[in-house]
């Protein structure tokens, strides 16, 4: 899978690009919502790894924007588990994006990655 990390985080994005590059996917990362949301209008990926905490533009203004464009991605949304943040959680999850709370182990990283080519490769066959 081709894949983008959107997460304001520097040390951050590039360990989980180097996770991600080690199960065998390619990743390119930027450092705010807006530059990820002109590489997914720009580029072809399959997924977007998106930190609900990166500047640029409000998380959902961001995930609203990559939703609209007209090729089809998939988004994981990355987020730091706190009070209050349950309501929010949850509405990502009936939208259909997944969600990975932070602090994560590269485990749970490299499942999560094959889930979403699972899902990819089903959605690819029907």
């Amino acid at each position: 899978m081709r894949i983008l990390v959107i997460d304001d985080e520097l040390a951050g994005r590039k360990a989980i690009c180097a996770i991600v590059r080690r199960a065998g996917h390619a990743c390119k990362d930027v450092g705010d919502a807006l530059a990820g949301i002109a590489c997914v209008e720009q580029g072809a990926f399959d997924l977007v790894l998106f930190d609900l905490d990166t500047p640029g533009v409000r998380d959902l203004e961001a995930l609203k924007a990559i939703a609209r464009i007209k090729r089809r991605v998939a988004v994981v949304a990355m987020c730091r588990a706190s009070d209050g943040i349950n309501f929010q959680l949850l509405a990502l999850r009936l939208a259909g994006i997944a969600v990975l709370q932070k602090p994560f182990s590269c485990t749970a990283l490299i499942e999560m990655l094959r889930q979403q080519a699972r899902i990819q490769e089903s959605a690819r066959g029907s």
